[in-house]
């Protein structure tokens, strides 16, 4: 009786081993994928996703030697596909945007509560899914610090009475994010 492969030929039952291995490799890049759309969709440090990349990177060799051994000694096992599939969702959802974009829906409601009374706190508090380090107002700007940053300050700025004024020598930059927000990058 034929298993796969070639006619006649039986395949070898799958060992125990191959099948933990297999499934703990499979784990650990669903866990480093989650790592990296969580860190992106709550803007947290940019640290985090890109040590997740690099482990993404590691075990896709693992993975590809480990698969390759599956192939040649079980000819082949539908459960070497899982991890592939898995690492190529969590980076599609970080690089298309929509772990930001999902971040941003999911946090808008309560973003936009606090900005209406723009208490000020150096007090790091979740907001939504961000973890917001601090608060500043700034005439009618109001500025929400959140630890996304590798080097440089950065965060959402909400500008309830139009874009922000242009400043030629300033070392906070902005970019158009929804509305009235903004996102903010200050260099230092």
């Amino acid at each position: 009786m034929s298993n796969g492969g070639e006619a006649g030929v039986p395949r070898r039952p799958v060992t125990k081993w191959w099948l933990v291995g297999t499934v703990a490799l499979t784990v650990l890049v669903e866990f480093c994928g989650a790592v990296m759309i969580w860190f992106v969709a709550s803007d947290g440090w940019a640290g985090y996703p890109l040590l997740a990349s690099g482990a993404l990177l590691l075990l896709g060799v693992l993975w590809s030697i480990w698969a390759l051994f599956g192939l040649i000694r079980y000819r082949a096992h539908p459960l070497s596909a899982v991890a592939p599939v898995l690492a190529a969702v969590a980076v599609g959802l970080v690089y298309s945007g929509a772990a930001e974009r999902s971040g941003w829906q999911l946090s808008k409601g309560a973003l936009a509560a606090a900005a209406v009374e723009c208490a000020e706190s150096s007090e790091p508090a979740r907001i939504g899914l961000y973890l917001v380090e601090r608060v500043h107002r700034y005439g009618a700007e109001c500025r929400f610090y959140t630890d996304g940053g590798l080097i440089d300050q950065v965060g959402f700025a909400y500008f309830p009475e139009g874009p922000p004024p242009e400043r030629r020598a300033s070392e906070t930059s902005y970019r158009l994010y929804d509305g009235p927000w903004y996102r903010f990058t200050v260099r230092l």
